[in-house]
C-alpha cells in the first residue's frame, strides 16, 4: 500500500525540512556532502520523487540545485561555468531525469494503485449494500415465519378461549372473559355492565380497574354519544374525536336474542393490537359469550327454580347464602363492593312472599337479588356493584314502600 499523504503543505513540510537538514549538515562539514558524497542529493531526489510523484520530485531537484548554485556563489566559483561544464552540466540533467523518471513512475502507479482501491472501495461498498438486503431478506422471511407460528397460535388461542367460555354459570363466563381480554387483546382496564330494559342505564357486573375509572352505574344521556352509537347500532364501537375525553376506548355489546342486556367496556387497549383479524377475533369471542351467557342463563334459571319459592324469583335463605358468598368472592378478586341487608317483618303480619315481591321489585334493580327467611320471617336483600355506604339511602327508601302498601314492619 502506497503511503497517502493527502495534504501539500505538510509534503512541502517534510521535503523542505529534510532538505534544510541536509544543507545544515553539508555547511557544518564545509561542503563535503555537495563535492564529495553527490550520492546522498541524489538519493534524497529520488526517494522524494518516489514518495510524492512528479510535482514533488520536480521541487526535491529544484531545491538541490538551488543549494548548488547557491554553494558556487559563496565559495567564489563561477556559477556560469556550472552550465558550461559537462561535469556539472551532466550531474544536474541526471538529477533531472531522475525527477521526472522517478516522478512519472510513482505519479502512475499511484494513480493505478488509487484507480484499483477505488474499484475495492465500490465492490466493498457493493458487498455491504448486498449483504444488508441478504439480512433484510432473512429478517423478513423471520418475521413472516413469525406471522404464521402467530396465526397458528392464534388458532389454538381461539381454541382455548371456547374452552374457557364453556361455563354453565353467568359469573364464570364473565370471569373468563376478563382473562381472556386481558391475555389475547392486552387489555389492562375493562368492565362488564348490565343494560336495564329501559336502555337508558348500565350496572357494573364485573370488573378489572387498577385506577377505579368504572362506574358503579352510567346513566345513558343525550351526551353520551358513544354508548348511544354502540346501543342504536348494536354493534362494537371505537371511540372517536368527536366523542368526550373520558368516554372509554372500546365499547362491545353482548345479544341475547337480539337485544343488547350486556356491555363489555375496554380502556387502556394497546391500539397496534386494534387490527382487522383482532376485530374478527373479538367479534368471535363477543360471539361466543353471548350464546354461551344465554345458555348459562337458561340452564341457570333451571336450576335456580327449586332454589326460589314456588311462584316468585325470591331466593330461600340457604340458597340466597350461595349468592353473597360468590359475591364476597368477586369482591376479593375484582375489588367489587356489594351491599347486603335484611328487613324483619312483624310475625303476627303474614304477607304472602310473591305479593312482597311485586310490592319491591319495581323498585330495586333487575340486578339486584331478594331471599326470605321463613324461619325469622326476614326479608334479605343483596345489592351487587353497589357500595355500602349507600345503606342509609336505599333502605329507608324500600321501608317507605312497604310501609305505603300498608305492610307493617319492624325497623
Amino acid at each position: 500500500m502506497f503511503y497517502k499523504q493527502d495534504r501539500l503543505w505538510l509534503k512541502l513540510v517534510e521535503v523542505v525540512g529534510v532538505w534544510a537538514l541536509i544543507v545544515l549538515l553539508d555547511l557544518v562539514i564545509e561542503g563535503q556532502i555537495i563535492s564529495s558524497v553527490p550520492e546522498i542529493l541524489f538519493l534524497f531526489v529520488l526517494l522524494a520523487a518516489l514518495r510524492y510523484g512528479l510535482s514533488i520530485g520536480v521541487l526535491a531537484f529544484l531545491l538541490v540545485a538551488v543549494y548548488r548554485l547557491f554553494f558556487s556563489w559563496v565559495t567564489g566559483e563561477d556559477v556560469l561555468l556550472l552550465f558550461y561544464e559537462t561535469e556539472s552540466l551532466s550531474a544536474f540533467l541526471w538529477l533531472l531525469f531522475v525527477a521526472l523518471i522517478a516522478g512519472l513512475f510513482s505519479t502512475s502507479y499511484r494513480e493505478k494503485y488509487e484507480s484499483l482501491q477505488f474499484h475495492k472501495e465500490e465492490t466493498e461498498d457493493e458487498n455491504h449494500y448486498l449483504k444488508d438486503t441478504v439480512e433484510l431478506l432473512e429478517r423478513t422471511q423471520r418475521m413472516l415465519q413469525m406471522k404464521v407460528l402467530e396465526s397458528d397460535h392464534s388458532l389454538s388461542r381461539i381454541y382455548q378461549v371456547g374452552i374457557a367460555l364453556d361455563q354453565d354459570h353467568p359469573e364464570l363466563i364473565r370471569s373468563e372473559a376478563l382473562n381472556v381480554f386481558r391475555e389475547v387483546f392486552k387489555v389492562k382496564q375493562m368492565a362488564i355492565y348490565h343494560v336495564d330494559q329501559s336502555q337508558r342505564a348500565l350496572r357494573l357486573l364485573i370488573r378489572q380497574d387498577e385506577k377505579n375509572r368504572f362506574k358503579q352505574s352510567i346513566l345513558i344521556e343525550d351526551t353520551s354519544s358513544m354508548f348511544k352509537r354502540m346501543l342504536e347500532g348494536k354493534t362494537i364501537t371505537i371511540r372517536n374525536v368527536e366523542d368526550p375525553e373520558d368516554s372509554p376506548v372500546l365499547l362491545a355489546p353482548l345479544m341475547y336474542e337480539g337485544e343488547i342486556k350486556e356491555v363489555v367496556v375496554l380502556e387502556d387497549v394497546e391500539f397496534h393490537s386494534i387490527t382487522a383479524h383482532q376485530m374478527q377475533v373479538l367479534s368471535l369471542v363477543l360471539d361466543w359469550m353471548s350464546s354461551r351467557l344465554q345458555k348459562a342463563y337458561n340452564l341457570q334459571q333451571e336450576k335456580e327454580k327449586p332454589k326460589m319459592f314456588s311462584g316468585t324469583s325470591v331466593y330461600k335463605k340457604q340458597f340466597f347464602n350461595e349468592l353473597v358468598e360468590m359475591e364476597e368472592k368477586k369482591a376479593k378478586e375484582f375489588r367489587l363492593p356489594y351491599l347486603i341487608g335484611k328487613i324483619r317483618l312483624k310475625s303476627t303480619v303474614e304477607v304472602p312472599i310473591i305479593e312482597a315481591e311485586m310490592m319491591i321489585r319495581s323498585h330495586i334493580r333487575e340486578i339486584d337479588r331478594l331471599g326470605y327467611d321463613a324461619g325469622k320471617n326476614e326479608l334479605w336483600f343483596l345489592f351487587p356493584g353497589t357500595d355500602p355506604s349507600a345503606r342509609d339511602v336505599i333502605f329507608p327508601r324500600i321501608e317507605q314502600v312497604l310501609r305505603m302498601k300498608g305492610v307493617v314492619y319492624n325497623a
